[in-house]
């Protein structure tokens, strides 16, 4: 069945024009978080969710988090968190997810919170985090990416587009074929378009 999915989905996106998605990336999770309405919305296959956040000191430049594959305390849903590694826009590289301010280590993190206690995004509604928990948790492709100034790879399972700049209704159809409208994980430089 979700082979006729796709395929029918992929004859409607070439009969508008537009390269049909990698399916490998239909088994990651893929998120934009939009600034205007502090909301994200994060898709892993044929399941979406949409949740209330906030992100917190985050620099304007990072506008991609990469998502690391491993999770930080998985016995409590509260606790859960995943390390995020932030990217520039043109580039295939993350940065760490830690890094130094004010002389002080901060490590970045996707993360359920009623308070803002750490760099990273925010997740406000518990039961929305749970939602996105399960969503991560059965991510089944994972990307090996390149650390910057480091001959360091992580494994990521997803990728958050920080959306600063656009309305909801731009940046969705980027949202939904990042191939064509260069997206994702550095997506532009194969990943994603399976170049």
């Amino acid at each position: 069945m979700k082979l006729v999915i796709f395929l029918v989905l992929s004859i409607a996106l070439m009969a508008n024009g537009l390269p049909s998605p990698n399916p490998e990336v239909q088994k990651t999770t893929l998120c934009v978080y939009f600034d205007n309405t502090k909301q994200i919305l994060c898709q892993h296959s044929e399941i979406q969710i949409q949740c209330d956040a906030f992100v917190v000191g985050q620099n304007q430049s990072i506008r991609f988090l990469g998502i690391s594959q491993q999770s930080i305390d998985n016995t409590n849903p509260e606790l859960v968190k995943y390390f995020v590694y932030p990217r520039k826009e043109n580039s295939s590289t993350y940065f760490g997810y830690s890094a130094s301010v004010e002389g002080k280590s901060v490590e970045y993190v996707l993360y359920y919170g009623e308070q803002s206690d750490q760099p990273g995004l925010r997740i406000l509604n518990l039961s929305c985090w749970k939602k996105l928990l399960d969503v991560l948790k059965g991510t089944e492709q994972t990307q090996l990416v390149k650390l910057t100034d480091s001959q360091e790879k992580v494994s990521l399972i997803g990728e958050i587009l920080i959306d600063i700049n656009f309305k909801r209704s731009a940046i969705s159809k980027r949202y939904y074929n990042p191939c064509y409208y260069g997206g994702f994980y550095g997506y532009y430089v194969g990943w994603y378009c399976g170049k």
